[in-house]
């Protein structure tokens, strides 16, 4: 039943812990349940959070050795390269597997065909 003077509702909290107190603290096997100190919270979470990081890490390894290839690449013809994940920013799509100079490359280029043919212009007035 609620009570609208908090002093009664207090009053009436502390009458029902010190009725039910070994309820409360008392595990089904009858052993006392016992509280946990500050550092041993902070000791769990510590293993937590490293349980957790751990599980990412090997996740992410995962996905990175999932993604890692050699061979040759269509581009630039390099023969025994370790090839990467070319993809559009714009879309999201993988376009397909290039050898990280070329991938840089076009990074670089900001995946704009005109600038590229720019830059093939370019060195081909330089080279004469």
């Amino acid at each position: 039943m609620p009570y609208k003077d908090p002093a009664a509702a207090k009053a009436q909290a502390q009458r029902y812990y010190q009725r039910n107190k070994e309820k409360l603290w008392k595990n089904p096997d009858g052993t006392w349940k016992t509280t946990r100190t500050p550092e041993q919270k902070r000791q769990q979470q510590r293993e937590s959070y490293e349980r957790n990081k751990e599980r990412i890490n090997a996740e992410r390894r995962a996905a990175a050795a999932a993604n890692r290839r050699e061979g040759d690449c269509p581009l630039c013809f390099a023969k025994g390269v370790r090839l990467v994940r070319d993809h559009c920013h714009r879309l999201g799509h993988t376009r397909g597997y290039i050898c990280n100079h070329c991938n840089l490359a076009l990074g670089h280029a900001r995946d704009n065909a005109a600038t590229l043919v720019r830059l093939i212009a370019y060195l081909g007035r330089s080279r004469s």
